[in-house]
């Protein structure tokens, strides 16, 4: 039996673990923190008692492998769609802007009427994307010189407003300014994104750990072939005498969790011979330029190329209030103008068992999770101070908001900039700030897509995993992580197994580009127009309010008038309920590869919806219609 040892144990490394122990491997997964998951890691504070997570994410439909992997392991019912981002513009909770799917055409009136912009800048927004879509595949790798911001603003139609929106959107999800990112990547985003575009994303209904990583866990521990090694930091990787395999992994027995805790100690060392077996690694590029070096650079030079990838530190601020706030929306929502790139999300709304211990007819206490997608310029301060043991408020904060001298009080005075809190409705316990420098997001920066790593190395038994190797996404995301973990572990099945079953990677579709083309030259004319619409606005803005108000009242007609022939006004979603999209599902049979998600998952084998988990039927419950034809919207 052919043994494996995986190095890391994200989600690249558990992928690649569990299509291997399904073909007859025994997998060691050796990682350096006491919990698995990675970026998806979800710990218990031991003084809280909270769990601290890694910023929330998004799941699209698009994530084929990953909910292939998610149903495997049973957590159908763990996800809630959303459809939506919001814009707080100042403290206005009454009026929330929003951009609805915004990848897709299929909620283009809707997105014009929805106060995210002016009406010509959300045009020309929805047009940039077309226009980008439209570069044909010869060009790609050019537009990995270009970044997102540099291809906006060489468009004459471009305005300062829709490249705004696309910097906000992307920092958003990305925690990277458009301005670095490689044009290259977004396209590929936005490729699958507009193909698969309602609903937007999907989050999880509650923490990381119950809801994703200890069922797969507890999959992977499912094997009598699988073992987890805890705590094992790799320290040195040695190549044999001939630089051909690696022989040898040396590992740190910690004390604690490198990612999470600022010291830790060396307990004990230990050497794993692993000449005979195969190496994935499926660690951050990080760990990999501090180990490549001595013998293991002689052996893998190519991989010195990691050296020119960029990594960004995300802050992460888990905000407990001791009160409820109301008229707080459901969807992720931008802190507009807020320093710090702020988005937040509540998941007093969000996690389905928040409100178990509340008082019946009583309102949980609000919990917020804020990410601060640009915190470089807080890196050089703590990012919190907390009372020591023995004191009388032990582990509480401390707090001096009119004088700040940490990372959580800076970003404490921009959150309550925005929302009705008050110091004494802070929970000083519980809240907490991470600055996750530890696990960097890699960055898809201009021009690194020629210098991330391929799966293969010239080792013979070394291969590699992680989102910044060389996948079919690109884009640094969970399922690119799952994708590179696949990759790998069909190396490895196809070297040593070869009777087994080929591991499938599931590579969704996209609109052909010709119809982008298409789109781009048809519209042009109007991207014209509303470039001068827009320019016109500037000008008028200046004789005060009134001009917006006219401008609103004639798209709201114009948006009356061709709602009929275009563009859809779906009802309300159920966020912790059924998705209530009726044009949701792409059509596929059932019996179709990528005919999986939640989208397919909420329905029963005779196409009505789901209820709260349930196969009753409801009246509001819609058929679908059956047949292979793909839904062209």
């Amino acid at each position: 039996m052919k043994k494996v040892a995986i190095v890391g144990a994200g989600v690249a490394g558990m992928s690649a673990a569990l299509r291997l122990l399904e073909r007859g491997f025994h997998v060691t997964l050796y990682e350096q923190d006491d919990f698995v998951g990675g970026m998806l890691h979800s710990y218990r504070d031991k003084v809280t008692g909270t769990r601290r997570e890694h910023s929330y994410h998004m799941f699209p439909n698009f994530y084929f492998n990953f909910w292939k992997i998610a149903e495997e392991i049973g957590i159908k019912n763990n996800f809630t769609p959303r459809e939506a981002f919001r814009f707080l513009r100042g403290d206005e909770l009454d009026r929330l802007p929003a951009m609805f799917n915004p990848s897709g055409p299929q909620d283009f009136l809707r997105n014009m009427d929805s106060g995210a912009a002016p009406p010509p800048d959300l045009f020309i927004y929805m047009y940039s994307m077309i226009d980008m879509l439209a570069e044909p595949e010869h060009k790609h790798d050019l537009l990995d010189t270009y970044s997102v911001n540099g291809f906006l603003h060489s468009r004459p139609y471009m305005t300062r407003i829709a490249a705004d929106l696309h910097q906000t959107l992307w920092e958003t999800v990305w925690a990277i300014s458009s301005y670095q990112a490689s044009a290259k990547s977004y396209r590929t985003f936005v490729k699958y994104t507009n193909r698969y575009s309602v609903p937007e994303f999907f989050l999880l209904a509650g923490n990381k750990w119950d809801y994703l990583m200890k069922p797969w866990l507890d999959k992977l521990e499912s094997f009598d072939r699988f073992e987890l090694k805890p705590l094992h930091r790799l320290a040195k990787v040695v190549p044999d005498k001939d630089g051909k395999r690696i022989a040898r992994l040396e590992f740190d027995i910690v004390n604690r969790s490198p990612s999470v805790n600022d010291s830790w100690d060396v307990e004990d060392k230990c050497a794993v011979d692993v000449g005979n077996d195969a190496v994935v690694m499926a660690v951050t590029p990080g760990a990999i330029k501090r180990l490549l070096r001595d013998e293991f650079y002689d052996a893998a030079p190519h991989l010195g190329e990691v050296q020119y990838l960029e990594a960004e530190p995300m802050g992460a601020l888990q905000f407990y209030l001791k009160c409820h706030i109301d008229k707080l929306p459901k969807d992720v929502t931008d802190f507009e103008g807020a320093k710090y790139y702020m988005t937040f999300l509540d998941y007093t709304q969000l996690w389905r068992d928040i409100g178990e211990h509340t008082a019946p007819g009583e309102k949980p206490d609000t919990f917020l999770y804020v990410t601060c997608s640009d915190v470089v310029s807080l890196l050089s301060i703590p990012p919190e101070k907390r009372h020591p043991e023995g004191h009388k408020k032990e582990h509480q904060l401390i707090l001096d908001l009119d004088h700040p001298t940490t990372a959580i009080e800076y970003v404490l005075n921009e959150v309550m900039q925005h929302l009705p809190v008050d110091l004494d409705d802070i929970d000083l316990r519980k809240t907490a700030f991470d600055m996750n420098t530890g696990e960097e997001l890699f960055a898809n920066m201009v021009g690194s897509w020629e210098r991330r790593p391929d799966t293969e190395t010239p080792l013979e038994n070394l291969w590699m995993a992680g989102t910044y190797v060389k996948n079919i996404m690109d884009v640094s995301t969970i399922e690119g992580a799952v994708i590179s973990g696949l990759n790998a572990a069909e190396c490895i099945r196809a070297r040593h197994a070869k009777k087994s079953d080929p591991v499938t990677v599931l590579e969704p579709e996209a609109f052909p580009v010709e119809l982008f083309q298409a789109l781009k030259l048809a519209w042009a004319p109007l991207a014209a127009s509303a470039k001068m619409w827009s320019e016109a606005n500037t000008v008028m803005g200046r004789y005060g309010s009134s001009w917006d108000e006219t401008q609103r009242k004639i798209i709201k007609a114009g948006v009356k008038a061709l709602e009929p022939f275009m563009g859809r006004k779906p009802n309300p979603p159920h966020y912790l309920g059924p998705i209530n999209w009726t044009n949701s599902v792409r059509n596929l049979p059932r019996d179709h590869p990528l005919a999986i998600g939640p989208i397919y998952w909420n329905y029963d084998e005779n196409g009505f919806r789901k209820h709260g988990g349930g196969h009753h039927k409801k009246k509001h419950g819609v058929k679908l219609q059956s047949g292979s034809e793909h839904d062209k919207g």
